[in-house]
């Protein structure tokens, strides 16, 4: 009866690598024929694997550190020996997240620090699907490959190179301006700190909450001020004592609804 179902299994797998699996390259093409022929094409991998062995590695979907999947660096097997053929060494220099695999998005074959040409492998028409036969999980992805010269690669990473200067200054910007900012700002409010009398309309940011608080100033006792609050209540009522230092002014922006600690 196992004979019978592993038989089973192995029928349905043939099926499977007729129709997706990992594609064939004839011996002896280039890299450009790798990239026509495997347009469209369909790899289908096993995600979970049942209690029958997995038989063809093309359909393999274990971990595999450089490509993800074992069955995905079946089939960019083709592109391995053509880069070594070339004397380089096939790279995965980009890798994106597809459900718990990082597979790569980029492979690149360079001898040394020169690249030779790279293949984006595109991938598409991404799909899980639940098979009875096996009772497991496969994922269907689809293969179109574009090839870059060393020319679009030296390109590509100046033009990333720029970006990210770009937005390393703009970074540097915003945090200087934001700096600034806060600097005139807190200077305003200690020029308003000045001012805080009885009866002062006075703002509080709530420690540890994102809320602010809204009353007015009671009585001044040095460096404290005793507040009544609109919207924030305490154990023994609306008032506190209140860092003078930690008072803002009115903004017209405090919290609505009452709060209680």
């Amino acid at each position: 009866m196992k004979s019978a179902k592993l038989i089973l299994t192995s029928m349905v797998v043939a099926l499977l690598s007729g129709c997706g699996s990992s594609p064939s390259i004839p011996e002896g093409s280039t890299v450009d024929d790798f990239v026509r022929t495997t347009q469209g094409k369909t790899l289908n991998l096993l995600l979970k694997r049942p209690e029958e062995p997995i038989l063809l590695r093309s359909q393999n979907g274990k971990y595999d550190e450089k490509y993800g999947m074992i069955g995905i660096g079946e089939a960019f097997k083709p592109a391995e020996i053509y880069c070594r053929n070339d004397g380089g060494d096939l790279i995965a220099s980009d890798k994106k997240t597809y459900v718990r695999f990082d597979l790569p998005t980029k492979l690149t074959c360079k001898k040394g620090d020169t690249v030779l040409w790279g293949l984006k492998p595109n991938y598409s028409n991404y799909e899980i699907k639940f098979l009875d036969f096996n009772k497991a999980y496969w994922l269907y992805v689809t293969l179109n490959p574009k090839k870059y010269t060393n020319e679009l690669y030296v390109t590509e990473v100046k033009a990333n190179q720029e970006s990210q200067e770009y937005m390393r200054e703009q970074y540097i910007e915003q945090k200087e301006a934001k700096k600034q900012t806060a600097i005139i700002a807190e200077k305003l409010n200690n020029e308003w700190r000045k001012t805080v009398a009885s009866g002062s309309t006075i703002e509080w940011k709530v420690p540890n909450r994102y809320y602010l608080a809204s009353g007015r100033a009671v009585k001044i006792e040095g460096n404290m001020v005793l507040v009544q609050f609109d919207n924030l209540k305490f154990n023994n009522g609306f008032t506190r004592y209140i860092p003078l230092a930690e008072l803002l002014p009115p903004s017209g922006n405090a919290n609505q609804g009452l709060l209680t600690l």
